[in-house]
């Protein structure tokens, strides 16, 4: 699993034709991990879009997250599910989608970490690194030397400022805007793979 650039993909403000050309832009120029969040749609209307989503990142070889919804996900055959506080459980989620789904999940604090690894998360989200409640890279580095699961950071993260999650345990970033709302989306996925490289190791 490659979860070095890792977009979080919302249609919000963007026509569907648009949405869809974004994407694939952005997963042909090397995103390597596309999660799906949709607010404010009906359950029918996430299936679709998350099948068409499917197809367009299956066609690169990037796998599909869904954001919370687990019926969704299975419905659609995509490759996981990526769940907040509010979702399903971690160990009920992998019970439902069996051992082969990517199951995410988000954790702060080094019991938060533990208890998904030990339920079965794949990955989890650790952040925001800048703005509110932002963690500190010492918190950061203490939560991630205790699991052996990926991190994935995210908060604020751009080109300029990577350095601050270089040797902290960090596999991967999250972006959403920064790339979708690009004026030249495969310039900025080119930049930020490129920093990723430098900063990740």
């Amino acid at each position: 699993m490659d979860c070095t650039l890792y977009l979080i993909a919302k249609s919000h403000g963007l026509s569907d034709d648009d949405f869809y050309a974004r994407l694939e832009e952005a997963v042909r120029s090397g995103v390597s991990m596309v999660e799906l969040r949709e607010d404010n749609i009906s359950s029918l209307d996430f299936y679709k879009r998350a099948m068409r989503v499917r197809d367009i990142c299956h066609s690169y070889s990037v796998p599909v997250i869904i954001n919370d919804r687990v019926d969704i996900a299975l419905a659609a055959g995509c490759d996981g599910v990526m769940l907040g506080e509010n979702s399903l459980p971690v160990k009920r989620a992998r019970e439902l989608m069996g051992s082969t789904k990517i199951i995410g999940t988000e954790a702060r604090t080094i019991p938060e970490a533990s208890s998904a690894q030990l339920d079965g998360a794949d990955y989890f989200c650790i952040g925001p690194f800048f703005g509110d409640d932002f963690i500190t890279t010492h918190q950061v580095f203490a939560v991630t030397d205790s699991v052996r699961i990926p991190a994935i950071a995210y908060g604020g993260l751009n080109e300029e400022n990577l350095d601050i999650i270089a040797d902290i345990g960090i596999k991967g970033f999250c972006v959403s805007d920064l790339v979708m709302q690009s004026d030249n989306i495969t310039m900025t996925v080119w930049q930020l793979k490129r920093r990723a490289v430098e900063v990740i190791k």
